[in-house]
């Protein structure tokens, strides 16, 4: 419950932004992923794992099973309390590159890198 009951308002208004400021974000984080492989493949340096879930090459063990969420819906509980609900994230990233060659790999490794 937030004590100051004049910011209920601007928090509630900058919530209803926050399911697509964080799918933008992690699409942009996806995006980023793939350049700094793409940038390691090229100075000969191996990336020898691949994530699960989403299919595109990663670095260690440890991103092997790495989902990221986002949040689908978001509902408000009251006057000042709000619910999410979260979902994995879609592979595609927010700027698809045109004629680039993913490799191998699942269908949605090609949308990731391509």
């Amino acid at each position: 419950m937030e004590r100051d009951a004049a910011l209920v308002p601007a928090i509630a208004q900058a919530l209803r932004r926050a399911p697509e400021q964080g799918r933008s974000r992690t699409h942009a984080r996806l995006d980023a992923h793939r350049d700094f492989v793409e940038q390691r493949q090229s100075s000969g340096r191996a990336v020898t794992h691949v994530n699960q879930p989403y299919g595109f090459p990663v670095v260690t063990g440890q991103e092997e099973d790495l989902v990221f969420l986002e949040v689908t819906d978001l509902q408000s509980d009251g006057p000042d309390s709000f619910r999410a609900t979260h979902a994995p994230t879609a592979s595609q990233p927010a700027s698809p590159r045109p004629g680039s060659d993913p490799g191998p790999g699942r269908p949605e490794q090609a949308q990731l890198f391509s």
